[in-house]
């Protein structure tokens, strides 16, 4: 599978129309994918939409299993090297092919998806929240 994965710079161009993704390069969640850039993060560009996609979840797998952990460098705040991300991304890369992984894939799309709903609830309802203790305190101080 064909990639290329470089350090993120405002100042750096990439090429915006081919499909991409961001790595983020520092901090506790590093090897986090993302679909927006930071200042610390990686860009990872491939050539197709399903590439790209694949390679997604390969990182997030990664990053979930916990495997950018002993990769990562420094005493104060932890950073990962592109050419160690690179690495590993190309060691499960050839494994994405088989059906396990697309099943994975496929369920972890479906959870992300209810993960998404499920937290545009969790706004409504403390908006809902919100919009009665304001109305019962203005209630309550009409009434004094």
């Amino acid at each position: 599978m064909n990639f290329s994965i470089t350090c993120y710079s405002s100042e750096k161009s990439f090429s915006p129309d081919m499909p991409h993704f961001f790595i983020l390069s520092h901090g506790y969640n590093a090897g986090k994918p993302l679909k927006k850039c930071c200042p610390n993060c990686f860009v990872l560009q491939t050539s197709s939409e399903s590439a790209k996609k694949i390679l997604f979840w390969i990182v997030y797998c990664h990053w979930k299993a916990g495997h950018f952990i002993p990769l990562q460098v420094g005493s104060v705040v932890p950073v990962l090297h592109v050419n160690d991300v690179r690495n590993l991304i190309n060691t499960a890369g050839a494994g994405s092919e088989n059906k396990k992984f697309a099943c994975a894939v496929s369920r972890l799309g479906d959870l992300s998806k209810l993960e998404r709903l499920l937290q545009l609830q969790l706004r409504f309802i403390a908006r809902t929240k919100t919009a009665i203790a304001k109305k019962a305190i203005a209630d309550m101080l009409r009434k004094s």
